[in-house]
C-alpha cells in the first residue's frame, strides 16, 4: 500500500511544484523582456545623441565604469549633452547594437551581459567595435506603476581587433 501511495504521490508532488514555479517563471520572463526592451531603447536613443534616453536610462546613483578605464556618474554624462548643444550628424553618428544578451535576476535586481556592437557608417564601407558590457539594472518604477528599468552599475570594455576577428560569424 506505501509504494502504491509513493507512486501516486509523485507525480502529484512533481504537477504541484511545476505549477506553482510556473508563475514564478513567468515573471522573470516578463521583466526579462523589459530589461531587454529598455536596453533596446537605449541604444536606439543613444545612438541619436538623445539626452532624455539618458535621463531616463542612468540611475541617479550611476557608477560606470568606460572602457578607456575612466570611472564617473550620470551627472558627468549629462553634462555632456550641454556642452555640445548639436545633435550627432545622423551619417556619422554610430548605430548601436546588442548581441549574446544575457539577463539574470538576483533579488529585485537585473544583471545584464551583453555584446555592444557599435557601426559607424563610412563612405565604402562600415566600421565594427565591439565592446563587452556588463551592468546592474533596478526597477526604479513606484508602487503601481510599470517597470522602469535603470542601469546603476555599467562596465565596458573594448573588445580588441584581433580577438574580435576570430569570434564566430553568422553565415
Amino acid at each position: 500500500m506505501i509504494r502504491l501511495v509513493n507512486l501516486l504521490t509523485s507525480p502529484a508532488l512533481a504537477l504541484f511544484l511545476c505549477l506553482s514555479i510556473t508563475p514564478l517563471m513567468a515573471e522573470d520572463e516578463r521583466c526579462a523582456y523589459g530589461v531587454e526592451a529598455a536596453l533596446d531603447q537605449f541604444l536606439a536613443g543613444a545612438g541619436n545623441g538623445d539626452p532624455t534616453v539618458h535621463d531616463r536610462f542612468w540611475a541617479e546613483d550611476l557608477i560606470y565604469t568606460s572602457s578607456s578605464g575612466e570611472r564617473f556618474g550620470k551627472a558627468e554624462i549629462m553634462a555632456g549633452f550641454e556642452a555640445n548643444e548639436e545633435p550627432a550628424t545622423p551619417n556619422a553618428a554610430p548605430i548601436y547594437s546588442a548581441d549574446d544578451v544575457e539577463i539574470r535576476f538576483e533579488g529585485h535586481l537585473a544583471l545584464l551581459t551583453f555584446t555592444l556592437l557599435a557601426e559607424t557608417p563610412g563612405e565604402s564601407e562600415s566600421t565594427i567595435q565591439r565592446y563587452y558590457n556588463s551592468s546592474v539594472l533596478r526597477n526604479s518604477a513606484e508602487d503601481g506603476e510599470p517597470p522602469h528599468w535603470q542601469a546603476m552599475l555599467w562596465q565596458a570594455t573594448r573588445i580588441p581587433e584581433e580577438v574580435s576577428d576570430n569570434s564566430p560569424k553568422d553565415e
